[in-house]
């Protein structure tokens, strides 16, 4: 399960349909069922991503933290959870979890969470950005609140994994010499003349990070690395100080995959791993790089969090199949 924001849904915005070489009518078959799932595709999510899908629009073999804890015991198969809403942000989650039917904490097995808010306590469309960001004292209160709501919901032996921010200088660094799909026909808008018409117009997502200038850069990573700090500390100080679940930190995946992708591809090559539409949320392949850094991590130093497989995987299989897919 997770609770977090945009880039825990995953969010996509296909860029053929700002790319006037290749738009067609085919290419919006899909266009009301994006639309109504916000841009949202859940299913195909670093972490309860469990679908498959190659449409027009979207092409990606969709990797999970969910895929592979199916893989290691079938009990889990369907059990899955996605929270992720779109410009959520750390004050969020009391608003709207504490009304949820999560689980029956007294019946159900232990739940492995995800809490990721990678973003949008830096980013802000407002032109005193700064001033609107999330402050480290408002980002404790709004963690430890969350956490205590969640001990209340969730079955006793749970695990809890946060993750840090991001830091976003690199949307910067991958993409400011390349064209935007708006201008890719006439190869006249690049990413920076990009982000500055949104700025201009009020819909810039991170007016912090989207933007030439280097000094408001700079300030929105600082911010995001002490509130990085916040959730670390709070996870190291309360690791066992809830009653239904253990708590642990990872530093943003997001970063770490980013680093380890210039470490072998170089800096120019950054925007594979960008959705090109808005130049600031992970694409499928981030995502499923994001997948296997978090399953890896946990299984080297948070074995507990993933449980033992199966021995009765074999068994569960030829009873029951596959169950029908998914769908």
């Amino acid at each position: 399960m997770i609770i977090g924001d945009s880039a825990g849904a995953h969010f996509h915005f296909p860029e053929q349909w700002l790319d006037a070489r290749l738009l067609s009518r085919d290419l919006l078959t899909h266009l009301p069922y994006v639309v109504s799932n916000e841009f949202d595709w859940p299913m195909m999510s670093f972490t309860t991503g469990y679908k498959n899908i190659t449409w027009p629009v979207v092409d990606g073999y969709a990797v999970s933290v969910y895929s592979f804890l199916k893989h290691r015991n079938l009990c889990n198969h369907r059990d899955y959870h996605n929270l992720g809403i779109n410009g959520a942000k750390a004050r969020d989650p009391p608003t709207y979890i504490r009304n949820m039917s999560i689980r029956n904490n007294r019946t159900d097995y232990p739940l492995l969470l995800f809490y990721e808010f990678v973003g949008n306590d830096v980013c802000n469309w407002y032109n005193d950005t700064e001033a609107h960001m999330t402050t480290p004292k408002q980002m404790k209160k709004n963690v430890l609140e969350t956490l205590h709501i969640l001990d209340s919901l969730l079955p006793s032996g749970s695990h809890v994994l946060m993750t840090g921010l991001a830091n976003g200088s690199f949307l910067w660094e991958g993409l400011r010499s390349r064209h935007h799909p708006i201008g890719r026909l006439n190869r006249d808008v690049r990413y920076p003349e990009f982000y500055d018409f949104l700025t201009c117009i009020g819909a810039n997502p991170c007016n912090g990070w989207m933007t030439t200038n280097d000094t408001l850069r700079r300030i929105t990573t600082e911010r995001a690395e002490v509130l990085s700090e916040v959730i670390h500390n709070v996870a190291r100080a309360h690791r066992h100080h809830f009653k239904n679940f253990d708590l642990d930190y990872i530093s943003c995946p997001l970063t770490t995959i980013v680093e380890n992708w210039v470490k072998h591809h170089g800096k120019k090559d950054i925007w594979k791993l960008i959705e090109a539409t808005d130049g600031f949320h992970p694409n499928q392949l981030a995502g499923n790089l994001i997948a296997k850094h978090v399953w890896q991590h946990m299984k080297e130093n948070l074995p507990h969090f993933i449980g033992p497989e199966n021995p009765h995987n074999e068994r569960i299989a030829a009873i029951f199949g596959d169950q029908g897919g998914y769908n």
